[in-house]
């Protein structure tokens, strides 16, 4: 798991199990998006996670993709890198 110990509710939630830091955005309105730390894990998040969205996110995502109250642009910057 990542160091995080919300990592263990993003497991449950998202049904993958992450090795570092992965983020679940999960919008106001739509589906929910998967972000994660490597790039090229996708590929294995997409076989086992619940989450159909999914997409390689490198540095720090969240504050660069999310501002709070305004979900829509995470999901955008999510689904261009998918």
């Amino acid at each position: 798991m990542g160091p995080s110990v919300g990592q263990v509710n993003l497991q449950y939630l998202a049904g993958y199990d992450a090795v570092i830091e992965t983020w679940l955005v999960v919008p106001l309105n739509g589906e929910p998006t998967l972000l994660l730390a490597i790039p090229f894990h996708v590929t294995n998040a997409r076989a086992i996670s619940y989450v159909k969205a999914l997409a390689g996110c490198p540095g720090p995502p969240l504050r660069d993709l999310v501002q709070e109250g305004d979900n829509s642009r995470g999901r955008g910057a999510a689904a261009a890198q998918a």
